[in-house]
């Protein structure tokens, strides 16, 4: 769509585009995700309107990229400078057309957001809403909807939560009124959904992914288009249900619909596509949890492979596969190669999502309970309590990763001797797991193992031993035989119950 609609520009222009036309097409291929841009067929009236407004939109963005101080820069124009250029002149040129420069705001804070440009993204989305809450009529309320519910989901992924909270329930009465025919209506709900998600709320997050699957409006008049647009909504939809299934225990079912995503994305997308890259790696994760580390392992390499070769190495999807590749081969006892690894992970995490960010910390926790499994306990702890704090004080200490490493900070108490401590922390972070992440979470079964360890070394059998059992009970049939936590929680039952 986006190069029909460079070929569809005057002779003129097109004669000058060169690398523009690249670049145009980048930036076509983005304004058709936004509702002004590819809209579904309506009266003659309103599509002769929403014709007008897309030509507008063609036409700056067509000016700005044949501006003389763009093309003469040749092959080292960066989208960057592009997209700051641009926002100057929306700023400059716009202000009388504010429907037009919130689209154009928009547009260019998700091209930073996904360039990782966080906080200039944060503050041109706030332009955005701002510019469409000036603009009349109903389609600009939908699309400051879509800006909102997007800034919405860049906060949760900085784990601002609260402010994200706020923002998703300020845009909900539009939204709600939108109904499920719209894409504006999926991303709110699946932003509300993410959000449950991140504070361990898992019934709430599950319950918002079976309402968009179970009365989604495939059927509506749209472009094919907005169709396929609306398809790859409801593919993520799924995605982002299996990772809810996995972390509570469900892992036929989460397979099920990670192997269904993955094939739609590679036959949709093709390899060079992150959400392809990101089914891979929740099936690697799934892969490794069930004991099959191989697979687990042959998955992360490609993932990283393509990730590096695609978007770089500074990108967050190549960060995520080589600290799942570190896990599996960890896991599999070859810690020197893991500890190589990290020395690659460790400062990449810290320039691409900041030493305080959660996906930082899970990553220090996630080294920690390498280190125990290599018997390295105070490097560990060095890592696991502040790892641990700064978990629990953005996402809650009900939230699966602090209730995965309290997990591993049990176990290191118990391989050092400190049975009471573990027994406190494993307890504790058990009874929330329950509460929040249901009994057949791998994190609740993993807390269970080690509580019931602990009870038993503490001379408490006649809790400890039925704890362990059915722990074991269960990890057998979820987890199956061969998985790591299955194992342990058999050794720690025969050495309970031969003492």
């Amino acid at each position: 769509a986006a190069l029909r609609a460079v070929e569809d520009l005057p002779r003129r222009r097109r004669r000058r585009l060169s690398l523009a036309t690249v670049l145009a097409s980048l930036l076509l291929a983005l304004a058709a995700t936004t509702t002004g841009w590819v809209l579904a067929q309506r009266s003659a009236r309103e599509a002769e309107a929403a014709r007008v407004d897309a030509e507008s939109t063609t036409s700056f963005l067509s000016d700005l990229l044949l501006a003389p101080d763009i093309v003469k820069k040749g092959p080292d124009v960066r989208v960057l400078d592009v997209m700051d250029q641009a926002r100057n002149q929306a700023d400059t040129d716009l202000g009388d057309r504010p429907l037009l420069q919130g689209r154009i705001l928009w547009l260019i804070g998700r091209v930073k957001a996904s360039l990782g440009q966080g906080d200039e993204a944060l503050e041109i989305f706030r332009d955005a809403e701002s510019a469409l809450a000036t603009a009349s009529g109903p389609e600009a309320a939908e699309e400051r909807a879509e800006v909102l519910v997007r800034h919405a989901r860049l906060l949760i992924e900085r784990a601002e939560l609260d402010q994200a909270q706020t923002m998703l329930d300020e845009v909900g009465p539009t939204v709600e009124e939108l109904g499920p025919k719209s894409l504006v209506w999926i991303h709110w709900l699946r932003g509300r959904a993410y959000l449950h998600h991140q504070r361990g709320e898992l019934d709430e997050a599950e319950r918002s992914f079976h309402r968009i699957l179970e009365t989604a409006d495939r059927e509506a008049d749209r472009s094919p288009s907005d169709q396929e647009l609306y398809d790859g909504q409801l593919q993520a939809t799924r995605l982002e249900l299996a990772i809810v299934l996995e972390q509570t225990g469900r892992f036929d079912e989460a397979e099920a619909l990670f192997r269904e995503s993955l094939e739609w994305n590679l036959e949709h997308h093709g390899e060079r596509f992150e959400n392809t890259l990101i089914v891979r790696y929740n099936l690697g994760g799934l892969a490794a949890q069930t004991g099959r580390f191989a697979e687990a392992e042959g998955l992360f390499r490609k993932n990283a492979e393509t990730a590096r070769d695609w978007l770089g190495p500074e990108h967050r999807l190549y960060l995520l596969s080589l600290t799942g590749l570190a896990e599996v081969i960890g896991e599999q006892g070859r810690f020197e190669e893991a500890a190589e690894l990290d020395r690659e992970i460790f400062p990449l995490a810290d320039k691409v999502w900041g030493p305080d960010h959660p996906r930082t910390q899970i990553l220090r926790a996630n080294t920690a309970a390498r280190e125990i499994l290599a018997g390295d306990y105070e490097e560990a702890e060095a890592l696991l309590l502040p790892a641990i704090a700064k978990l629990e004080e953005r996402l809650g200490p009900d939230a699966a990763p602090p209730l995965h490493a309290r997990m591993s900070l049990a176990q290191l108490y118990l391989d050092t001797g400190r049975s009471s401590q573990a027994a406190e922390v494993a307890e504790e972070a058990h009874r929330r797991a329950l509460a929040n992440l249901g009994e057949e979470s791998p994190v609740t079964l993993g807390l269970a193992s080690r509580l019931g360890r602990a009870w038993t070394e503490l001379g408490r059998r006649e809790e400890g031993l039925p704890l362990l059992r059915a722990t074991l009970e269960t990890q057998r049939r979820s987890l199956g035989e061969d998985a790591s936590e299955t194992r342990a929680t058999r050794q720690a039952l025969t050495e309970a119950e031969g003492d």
